[in-house]
């Protein structure tokens, strides 16, 4: 799997802690400047789908004022991805999406996206 600029930046954001997906959506659209916020969010969803699919990613959701997070079971990780609240930048004692990139990210990272 060769890995555009966008994707090692995504990954990358979340290999050594959990990145919100709100965090997330912000700098992918740091990296499309031009694109519609919805464009963006849309974007991140059907990217984080894929790599949650392909092994890349996992995502977790966590209470904002505990530091205990749980996987998002794979079933569930699409609706997760859909539901609006979970790009929201959280505020308060909230639950809270993040993605954590996987030991395979970092390894397609290491080597420049070759021998996936």
């Amino acid at each position: 799997m060769q890995l555009s600029k966008l994707d090692a930046e995504l990954l990358d954001l979340a290999l050594d802690d959990y990145y919100g997906l709100g965090e997330v959506r912000d700098a992918a659209k740091q990296l499309m400047p031009d694109a519609e916020s919805e464009a963006v969010v849309a974007m991140c969803k059907e990217r984080l789908l894929a790599y949650v699919q392909t092994g890349l990613a996992e995502i977790f959701v966590e209470r904002m004022t505990r530091d205990e997070f749980r996987l998002v079971p794979p079933e569930e990780v699409a609706s997760t991805l859909n539901s609006d609240s979970s790009w929201a930048t959280p505020t308060g004692d909230v639950e809270v999406v993040a993605m954590l990139s996987t030991k395979r990210a970092e390894q397609l990272l290491f080597t420049g996206g070759r021998n996936a």
